[in-house]
């Protein structure tokens, strides 16, 4: 399982043209809701989680490419 989510996420990284750490960041900033990088978003850089939000939108996504 995990050898097919990093091989995603080397994929996902060649299609966009970015490094693998870049699309695992995304995926934790997203996940976690904290950009800790950036005071000016939400409330000191707290905006909340959506993680299930994001799931429910890949997963759609994943099953209309199949």
């Amino acid at each position: 399982m995990y050898y097919q989510l990093f091989k995603a996420i080397i994929r996902v990284a060649g299609n966009a043209n970015v490094t693998p750490y870049n699309v695992d960041k995304t995926f934790w900033l997203i996940g976690s809701g904290y950009f800790y990088d950036d005071h000016a978003i939400g409330s000191n850089g707290r905006v909340g989680r959506y993680k299930q939000d994001f799931i429910e939108f890949a997963l759609s996504r994943i099953s209309q490419d199949q």
